[in-house]
């Protein structure tokens, strides 16, 4: 199988999606580590080039959704997403399921950490 090189430019602007088609953004830029790793720049991203599974019109990473170890460490945004409901109201769980306190994340009952933002349960 012959191997494919990228020209910067090919990269820039395209959309990048994850593995359940949730878009992630454009490529903004392209970056290199001191141990020689490409990844490319998406908003305050940086994603590592071996996460991409396929380029084409658009780039699409390999697995689910975003994971801390798609992202570079060093980038890691801050969840914007995260609502808490208002003090108020009552959060009633279902019995198989156990909600986190920090992001309100539906959990499995017998998970120790919470799979979003890793709150220790």
């Amino acid at each position: 199988m012959r191997k494919r090189y990228y020209k910067r430019e090919e990269l820039v602007g395209k959309d990048v999606y994850d593995g359940r088609a949730k878009k992630v953004g454009p490529v903004s830029d392209m970056g290199y580590s001191k141990d020689g790793k490409v990844a490319l720049i998406v908003g305050n991203k940086t994603i590592l080039f071996e996460k991409i599974s396929k380029i084409g019109d658009i780039i699409l990473l390999k697995g689910g959704l975003m994971t801390r170890a798609t992202l570079s460490p060093a980038f890691v945004p801050p969840s914007k997403d995260v609502v808490a409901p208002p003090p108020s109201e009552k959060v009633v769980e279902p019995a198989s399921e156990k909600l986190c306190p920090k992001c309100n994340k539906r959990n499995v009952k017998s998970a120790k950490f919470c799979v979003k933002c890793g709150y220790k349960f």
